[in-house]
């Protein structure tokens, strides 16, 4: 019984990142905050009523005393709302704050992909390389996948670490990314034809995460703090790394580290602690070109999988983000996450400057209030 209860609160969170997906997706389809509130259109009355109906969602909805939730809303670049509230730690009693490192999950996803199109753009990689030109001793049936088809989710490898029994989950316990891929790579099985339809995969950004070290010729943690972290004067970490000294980190569910009681190593998918200001540090460098140009930010989040995508979420993908159907690139661009009590969320509107940044490690408890906060922000600054 007590796997079962295990099992079934995986597979809700697993769905959580849908659920957060799909409302999104609404979102960016024109629904707003219950019935759209009548606002003066000033810049003052917005910021006053985004103020006081998102204190209002801290003050009746989060438990100071219970894992909570950070979130930052910017608009042009300047933060309008900042505030976090919950417990990092509840043994010790430290609070949550916009400091305050998370496990940004699938947030991770983006990063990567900047990491990509920076290797892209120094000429060290293309994105028609097939991934075998990187890795060699993946199957060589796989020798079609690109690493556009990895950055998209469109290589047709099945996910490695989602959408599985708990069982098969804990497996993976203390296991790298080298012993995770040869896991992968047990099976040359692929869902689908490369290119010719479109799965979210964890695996995908594992071996993306490879493909940047062979490529940079220094481990992936390196490269990401040279040359996204660093120039942004950021000191994000990898789980199991020590944070800077005096540096909060939110616990999952305010007690352990652990996801589902095992030690979760994967990279590249996941597995990079931040703050919602670390967070505002990444989105503003991409969005001012100091990361990659703003030509690579277009194809970033273009839709490259305009075929039916094979997953119960209406957004499509481009390189590290969801996207609108059909997207052209810089509109609306966002990924979530989700696994035990974290979640996360990125979501930027190029066309309006919004950009909403969530951390929480209450799982479906935060997951419900990070929901609000968006559906109230974007009823403030409409899609």
């Amino acid at each position: 019984m007590m796997i079962m209860n295990h099992l079934n609160k995986y597979f809700r969170n697993s769905l959580l990142i849908f659920v957060v997906v799909v409302l999104l997706a609404a979102c960016a389809g024109g629904a707003g905050y219950s019935n759209s509130p009548v606002i003066e259109n000033t810049p003052a009355a917005r910021q006053a009523y985004l103020t006081t109906e998102l204190d209002r969602v801290f003050e009746t909805q989060q438990d100071a005393l219970q894992p909570g939730v950070s979130a930052m809303v910017i608009k042009d670049g300047a933060v309008v709302y900042s505030r976090s509230k919950g417990m990092a730690d509840i043994k010790q009693g430290l609070s949550i704050t916009s400091d305050t490192a998370f496990d940004i999950v699938s947030v991770t996803k983006p990063v990567t992909a900047i990491a990509v199109m920076q290797l892209m753009e120094r000429r060290l990689l293309s994105l028609n390389d097939s991934v075998l030109k990187w890795l060699p001793n993946l199957p060589s049936a796989w020798h079609s996948i690109t690493i556009h088809h990895l950055l998209s989710h469109t290589s047709g490898i099945p996910d490695c670490c989602s959408g599985i029994s708990l069982e098969k989950f804990q497996e993976l316990d203390g296991l790298n990314n080298q012993q995770i891929i040869q896991r992968i790579a047990q099976t040359d099985t692929l869902l689908f034809t490369p290119g010719s339809s479109a799965r979210y995969s964890n695996s995908n950004y594992i071996l993306l995460s490879e493909v940047i070290a062979k490529a940079s010729a220094m481990p992936y943690s390196d490269f990401l703090r040279l040359n996204i972290f660093d120039p942004l004067g950021i000191s994000p970490h990898f789980y199991g790394d020590t944070p800077q000294t005096g540096k909060s980190v939110a616990l999952n569910r305010g007690e352990s580290i652990k996801i589902f009681g095992i030690n979760y190593l994967a990279i590249g998918s996941d597995g990079i602690f931040a703050s919602v200001s670390d967070l505002k540090s990444v989105t503003s460098g991409l969005l001012t070109g100091k990361l990659i140009s703003m030509s690579s930010l277009k194809t970033m989040t273009m839709d490259h999988s305009k075929m039916k995508v094979k997953d119960s979420i209406a957004l499509h993908y481009g390189y590290g983000w969801h996207v609108p159907v059909q997207g052209g690139g810089l509109e609306i661009f966002v990924h979530p996450g989700g696994t035990d009590g974290y979640t996360a969320l990125l979501r930027v509107n190029y066309k309006t400057g919004v950009t909403i940044i969530q951390l929480g490690n209450g799982g479906s408890v935060t997951s419900e209030i990070m929901n609000l906060i968006t559906n109230i922000t974007i009823s403030v600054y409409p899609d």
